[in-house]
């Protein structure tokens, strides 16, 4: 029998183990946005989705779409602008 503090010391060691085989994973910090727009701009908006690297959260694809996704923090300003620019454009 290990006891109380064997088991605190098994689990500790344990722990400590898979904290140092496993790889660290780095993800971007995502801000939110959700998008109104016409079907007829499906493409272009998927097509900066796409090319900003940003997170489809949520869709609804009608003759109206709306879509919430996440633009990562360090492609925020692309993102904003190339969306801007389609909005202008319809």
């Amino acid at each position: 029998m290990l006891g109380v503090q064997g088991l605190i010391n098994a689990y500790k060691s344990a722990a400590a183990m898979v904290l140092q085989v496993i790889p660290l994973v780095r993800k971007p910090i995502l801000i939110n946005y959700q998008l109104e727009f016409d079907y007829t701009r499906m493409n272009e908006v998927m097509m900066i989705v796409k090319q900003t690297d940003c997170a489809v959260l949520k869709q609804d694809m009608q003759l109206f779409c709306m879509m919430e996704i996440g633009i990562p923090q360090y492609r925020m300003e692309e993102a904003l602008r190339r969306f801007e620019e389609v909005r202008k454009c319809g």
